[in-house]
C-alpha cells in the first residue's frame, strides 16, 4: 500500500498541475495546430493504453528506469497528463475571458493569472480531475506488474498474488480488497464535494 500510496499521490498532483498548464494553453491558444492537436488527443485518449505498452516499457528499460519507482511515476504521468490536459482544458473554456482581460489591464501577466485568478476559480476541476487520475493510477494492473519488482509492486499487483493457486482463500481476497479500496475511498470523501462541482460545471457549459 504505501508503494500504491507513493506512486498514486504523486502522479496525481504532477498530473493535475501539468495538465492545468496543458489545459490552459490549449484553451486559450487561438492557433489552427493547438485546436487540431486538442482534437488530436482527445481522439487518443479513446485508445486503450496497451497500445504504447510495449514501447513505454521499451522506452524505461532504456533510459533504465524501469523496475523503479520513478519508472513507473514516469509511465504514468505519460499516460495521464494529456487527459488531465484534456480535463482542464475543458473546464478552462468556460471561465470568461473578460476575467483574465481585466487582470491585464492592472498589471497581472499570464502567469498570475494563471495561478491567482484561473486556477482558485478551476479548482473543482482539479479535484475532479485529482479523482480520475487516482482512482485510474491505484487501479492500474498491468503496467505496475511489467514495471515493478517486490521493492516497488503496488497493491494490486499484491491483490492478485492473495489467489491461491490450487485454494479459494475467500476471507483473505476479501479482507485484502476492503484494504485496498480504503484509500481511493477516504481520496474521494475529501474531494467528494469539489468533484461534483466540476462536473456540474462541465455539465453546465454553455
Amino acid at each position: 500500500m504505501v508503494n500504491s500510496s507513493i506512486i498514486s499521490f504523486s502522479v496525481t498532483l504532477l498530473s493535475a498541475f501539468f495538465g492545468g498548464l496543458g489545459g490552459y494553453y490549449l484553451s486559450r491558444s487561438r492557433s489552427w495546430a493547438t485546436k487540431v492537436l486538442f482534437i488530436l488527443v482527445g481522439i487518443a485518449l479513446y485508445l486503450p493504453y496497451q497500445v504504447v505498452l510495449i514501447p513505454l516499457v521499451q522506452l524505461m528499460a532504456k533510459t533504465k528506469l524501469a523496475l523503479t519507482h520513478f519508472g513507473l511515476i514516469t509511465s504514468y504521468l505519460i499516460l495521464n497528463v494529456p487527459l488531465a490536459s484534456v480535463l482542464m482544458g475543458t473546464f478552462f473554456l468556460s471561465i470568461p475571458r473578460e476575467l483574465e482581460e481585466a487582470a491585464e489591464v492592472d498589471g497581472a501577466n499570464k502567469i498570475q493569472i494563471f495561478f491567482r485568478i484561473v486556477s482558485p476559480i478551476a479548482l473543482p476541476a482539479y479535484a475532479s480531475t485529482a479523482i480520475i487520475v487516482f482512482t485510474q493510477v491505484w487501479n492500474e494492473f498491468l503496467l505496475a506488474l511489467t514495471l515493478s519488482t517486490p521493492r516497488t509492486t503496488t497493491i494490486q499487483v499484491k491483490l492478485a498474488e492473495v489467489k491461491g493457486s490450487y485454494v479459494a482463500l475467500y476471507n483473505l481476497q476479501m479482507a485484502a480488497a476492503l484494504i485496498s479500496v480504503s484509500i481511493p475511498l477516504i481520496f474521494f470523501l475529501v474531494l467528494g464535494n469539489y468533484f461534483i462541482r466540476g462536473i456540474l460545471a462541465g455539465a453546465l457549459k454553455g
